[in-house]
């Protein structure tokens, strides 16, 4: 939306255009979103009290953009926007009162976090809260919480969600294979699977198609995707995660895309003896 100052901010993060990169290649992106959602939604808390400068400011959009969304006749919007705009309630909208939100969006975010192998006591730490409240959060076991701790959630969020846990240690990777584990077994996706306007809405769904098909699982194209993500500093763990694939899988597609180059290699010196011993044949003929 214009005016946007967390479009603004957004667009000077690095991490925001490593995301976009891999979106746009696996056909993903998806810069625009219907604004109709946020349209209704928007009347929806004026109708129940909520202020349009109340709104924007939740929001932290500009009373211009949101008059702009209502009366003129935008139809398309930024996904981050269009999730803000959802993600506010009536009783959050308004100044007074207690702020409670639906906690799909926190739920969310824990677990995709989960899923890259953030264990729940470290994210716990992270945000200086009980474990037993992360763990009910991000499982589910809460259906409101209160404003301020979802935007503790979705900022840690912001700073993990293309960040492998610590490792260093035996009992991090135990921690962190544990979280993955759970993960699993729980179906939970990662944070490369939503989108900005799907995490807060109670009835989101991930992206279609974030996930490769056994048909993209070519040693060949993980290699190379691979080798991009190693590029901009990201290790094999966790390049696995964010090509969806096991680390196992990842290293046997990197050890036959190596061992093909290296056939290829062969096979052109090969070609090349071969040119050089009749080049040098037919001198000798010539010569004779």
């Amino acid at each position: 939306m214009p005016g946007d100052p967390v479009t603004a901010s957004r667009n000077r993060d690095p991490r925001y255009f490593t995301r976009r990169a891999l979106l746009i290649e696996r056909g993903q992106w998806r810069p625009f979103t219907d604004a109709a959602p946020a349209r209704a939604h928007v009347r929806a808390l004026m109708a129940a009290g909520v202020s349009r400068a109340q709104i924007a400011r939740r929001a932290a959009v500009s009373e211009s953009s949101l008059c702009h969304l209502l009366y003129g006749g935008q139809q398309k919007i930024r996904p981050a926007a269009a999730g803000r705009i959802l993600r506010i309630t009536a009783d959050t909208g308004r100044p007074a009162g207690p702020c409670l939100v639906n906690t799909a969006g926190t739920s969310r975010r824990l677990q995709a976090l989960t899923v890259l192998g953030w264990s729940p006591r470290l994210l716990a730490g992270r945000l200086g809260m009980d474990l037993g409240a992360v763990r009910r959060m991000r499982d589910g076991g809460r259906g409101r919480v209160h404003s301020g701790t979802s935007e503790a959630v979705s900022n840690l969020y912001k700073a993990l969600w293309n960040t492998a846990p610590p490792a260093a240690t035996t009992p991090e990777r135990i921690a962190a294979t544990k979280a993955r584990a759970h993960a699993t077994r729980r179906g939970w996706v990662p944070p490369m699977a939503w989108d900005d306007d799907q995490l807060d809405r109670p009835d989101g769904r991930p992206a279609s198609g974030w996930q490769r098909t056994r048909q993209t699982h070519r040693a060949a194209d993980l290699a190379e995707d691979a080798a991009e993500l190693f590029a901009q500093g990201y290790d094999r763990e966790h390049a696995a995660q964010r090509l969806c694939v096991t680390l196992s899988g990842l290293e046997k597609a990197l050890g036959r895309a190596g061992q093909a180059a290296e056939r290829e290699h062969e096979t052109q010196r090969a070609r090349f003896a071969a040119a050089s011993a009749q080049a040098a044949n037919e001198y000798q003929a010539e010569a004779g």
